[in-house]
C-alpha cells in the first residue's frame, strides 16, 4: 500500500501499490484506478462544512447525521472522527454498478467540520457475491479508518 494526500492536502489515506490517482475533472477530489480494471474507481472529495453559528462545540458524528445518510448510524472513532458508511446500487447509461461511500468527518475548529467523502465504483457482483463482500471493500473498510487529516498528525 502506498500513502497518498488528497487534492488540497488536507487527509492523507493509502490505496494498493498499483493503482493511479488523477484530478477528478468535474470537481475538486482525486480519482484512483486500479490496473487492467476500468470498472472499478474510488474518488475522494473533501468538503468543508460551517455549523450554525449557535453551536459552541460541534461534533463530527453530528455534521454526518445532519447531512448525510447511511446504511446504519454513523459511529466515532478513536482519533475523534465520526464514520458513516452507505451502500448503493446505481444505473448509469444502461450500466449497473454498486457504490460503496465512506462519510469521514473531523471538528477542525468550532467553526470547521470537514468530511472526506469516499465513492468505490464497483462491477455488479459475480458468483453471488455481493459489493459488501468484494475485496475491495474489506480493503477500504479498513483503509478509511486509519485516513487521517492534516492536522491530526
Amino acid at each position: 500500500m502506498k500513502t497518498v494526500t488528497s487534492r488540497g492536502g488536507a487527509l492523507e489515506f493509502k490505496v494498493p501499490d498499483d493503482w493511479r490517482a488523477e484530478p477528478d475533472p468535474d470537481g475538486n477530489g482525486n480519482i484512483f484506478f486500479p490496473p487492467d480494471d476500468p470498472d472499478t474507481t474510488l474518488r475522494l472529495d473533501v468538503l468543508t462544512f460551517k455549523p450554525p453559528s449557535r453551536l459552541t462545540r460541534p461534533r463530527a458524528i453530528d455534521a454526518l447525521k445532519a447531512n448525510f445518510d447511511s446504511d446504519a448510524p454513523p459511529r466515532e472513532l478513536p482519533n475523534g472522527s465520526a464514520l458513516a458508511i452507505s451502500l448503493e446500487e446505481v444505473e448509469e447509461t444502461g450500466v449497473r454498478f454498486m457504490m460503496r461511500y465512506w462519510y469521514l468527518a473531523h471538528v477542525r475548529s468550532r467553526r470547521e467540520v470537514y468530511v472526506a467523502i469516499f465513492s468505490l465504483a464497483l462491477p455488479p457482483g459475480g458468483s453471488g457475491r455481493t459489493a459488501s463482500q468484494h475485496p475491495l471493500v474489506a480493503l477500504f473498510d479498513s483503509e478509511v479508518v486509519s485516513a487521517r487529516f492534516a492536522w491530526q498528525k
